[in-house]
């Protein structure tokens, strides 16, 4: 032991025991608090009930689709009360719970940009308490496009239903035949000096001013037309000496089009379907062909929305099913007269056999083949009585509403019986007349429903309106185009220019 008196022998072995000693303290009395906060969150947990965490769903298929799901994620297992489930605007809904998850399903496409609010109550499965969880979402609204062409240049205006929204020029070109949209860009068949054809794509993002009528900047688009977009317009190679119905899938990316004639390689075709990949830079367009390896010769075609399989009519009426891309064989579908529209949300397309509508139901074209067909629906269609001396034209649009029955017709007026172009509405509780144009002598041209069977959008040809001269699609200049609530014929707004992209 030393002897040195600075040195304390006792405080050497005494300090580092009461260290350890506070040490067990501190730690003591952490693991009690620690105690105590879990406990308390567990008393918190079992007396608060369920809390929502999160909610998932995909916006833009809630506008486009039927039976389209929202989650809701909660921070435990929970019972859902059915009864006290409510939704604000109200629509059918169905739900169940499984788990911390709380699943619904939208019977019906909800309407564009509305803020919807899902209310109701669940309780814990372990622990009983209940609570009322609540959340709200905003639906998208669309982006819609119309081609206005004029002596000073053609342009592809983007548009929404709403008024508030002004109008804004996308593309420009001296002679715009036709366009279809596609995701985040347009794909525009245009005209050359000797009247052959090709198509571009083009950035759909807006450029130039335009006010909520979409008639200004109409001199600024002209002058703007060899500036604006130049970098992010793209051409397919060949070029066609006819071009018609141009058609484009925007989830898949994939745009359509019959070619006719003397190509721009040298080759002839007679009324082929073309198919290109608008996501693959210099894709190559393929011609659909028939069981000998040769082109088909089309007369209409369409897209089962969704997918990228398409509906192709021959000149002979046989239909078929073609999945773009692939060495599958054609599916046939029957023979008809004429293909309609697909109905609204859905892969039912109504088509024209013998006179009459049929339902074709493409729901499962993915799996579709020769020995399993899609079925052939009879749809119990509302009665389309014409009176007052109006006339409903063969010529004239009409569109397929719903499978349940409901038809939306253009009637043709009569100077002689002193009556004007309608839209009327059929169904099983009778007619309402939909729209009329403003001018008793205005004409009415194109019907087009929207993907959700919202709105209608539709034609007005003015009585100053001449025909603008184009070979194929061709339409009148003086045109505008309403977009009407159908539930209730309340127009949101009009705008210039025709061809709406929901006819695309």
């Amino acid at each position: 032991m030393s002897t040195d008196p600075s040195v304390d022998p006792t405080a050497d072995e005494t300090a580092p025991q009461a260290s350890r000693r506070r040490t067990r303290l501190l730690r003591g009395a952490a693991l009690v608090v620690l105690a105590l906060v879990a406990g308390a969150r567990g008393v918190a947990n079992a007396t608060q009930g369920p809390r929502l965490e999160s909610t998932e769903t995909n916006a833009e298929l809630l506008v486009s689709r039927t039976d389209q799901r929202l989650q809701l994620r909660l921070n435990q297992a929970v019972e859902l009360d059915e009864e006290s489930l409510s939704v604000t605007p109200r629509t059918p809904i169905e739900a169940s719970a499984d788990g911390s998850a709380v699943t619904l399903v939208f019977g019906d496409m909800l309407d564009y940009d509305t803020e919807y609010t899902l209310s109701g109550r669940v309780a814990g499965t372990y622990t009983g308490v209940s609570s009322v969880v609540e959340t709200r979402f905003r639906t998208p609204a669309p982006t819609t496009y119309t081609l206005s062409r004029s002596d000073a240049g053609d342009r592809v205006l983007a548009h929404s239903p709403s008024p508030s929204d002004p109008s804004r020029t996308v593309v420009t070109a001296a002679r715009i035949q036709e366009y279809a949209p596609l995701a985040d860009r347009l794909a525009v068949v245009t005209l050359a000096d000797d009247g052959t054809a090709g198509v571009e794509l083009h950035a759909a993002e807006p450029w130039g001013d335009a006010d909520a009528t979409g008639t200004a900047g109409a001199a600024g688009a002209a002058g703007a037309a060899g500036a604006a977009g130049a970098a992010d317009t793209t051409s397919f190679p060949l070029r066609f000496e006819r071009i018609t119905r141009l058609g484009g899938e925007p989830r898949g990316g994939i745009i359509g089009f019959i070619g006719s004639g003397l190509t721009s390689d040298g080759r002839n075709y007679d009324s082929a379907l073309f198919l290109g990949d608008a996501e693959v830079e210099s894709s190559p367009l393929e011609a659909v062909a028939g069981a000998d390896g040769r082109p088909l010769r089309v007369s209409d075609w369409r897209f089962v929305p969704g997918t990228t399989s398409v509906v192709v009519l021959d000149r002979t009426g046989q239909a078929f099913l073609f999945r773009a891309f692939t060495d599958e064989a054609l599916v046939p579908l029957g023979t008809y007269d004429a293909l309609q529209s697909f109905l609204p949300g859905t892969a039912q397309l109504a088509v024209t056999e013998s006179g009459r509508t049929r339902i074709l139901d493409l729901t499962s074209s993915q799996t579709l083949s020769a020995e399993d067909p899609p079925p052939l629906l009879e749809p119990d269609l509302a009665p389309v009585p014409v009176a007052n001396g109006a006339r409903l034209d063969p010529s004239l649009p009409t569109q397929v509403l719903r499978s349940t029955g409901e038809v939306i017709a253009v009637e043709a007026g009569s100077p002689d019986a002193g009556t004007v172009d309608q839209v009327v509405v059929h169904d099983r509780d009778g007619s309402r007349v939909l729209f009329r144009p403003a001018a008793d002598s205005s004409r009415i041209g194109r019907i087009c429903v929207s993907p959700n069977a919202e709105y209608l959008s539709v034609e007005t040809i003015s009585p100053e309106g001449r025909p603008d001269g184009y070979p194929s699609e061709p339409g009148y200049t003086n045109t505008t185009t309403s977009y009407v609530k159908i539930d209730d014929g309340r127009a949101a707004r009009s705008v210039i220019g025709s061809m709406n992209s929901w006819c695309r």
